[in-house]
């Protein structure tokens, strides 16, 4: 196993997981549609991206700007949880947001 902190909390959740319960998750998280309430959303809205990220595909930031053309969308380095692989790069962006 890798030492990267991420992959060995992945592997983590797997042993600990079922592959039943997450296929249920995966199916949930498909059901989900945000649309209306990105659309009602009158605070500003920041969409970090991973530059790798092999699981959530470009077109649905696409999507996302299509809903609302003011969401910021900062790509940092990583794949999918860059935010936890890569916390300085998310922490950067959120505090420049926010500034």
């Amino acid at each position: 196993m890798r030492s990267d902190p991420f992959r060995q909390a992945k592997s983590e959740t797997w042993r600990r997981i079922s592959a039943r319960v997450l296929a249920k998750r995966v199916r949930e998280v498909m059901k989900v549609d945000a649309r209306e309430a990105l659309r009602a959303c009158r605070q500003p809205v920041l969409y970090l991206a991973a530059s790798r990220d092999g699981i959530v595909p470009r077109r649905c930031i696409d999507e996302i700007l299509s809903v609302r053309s003011s969401v910021k969308v900062v790509t940092i380095e990583g794949e999918h949880f860059a935010m936890y692989a890569n916390p300085q790069a998310a922490a950067r962006a959120i505090t420049a947001f926010i500034s």
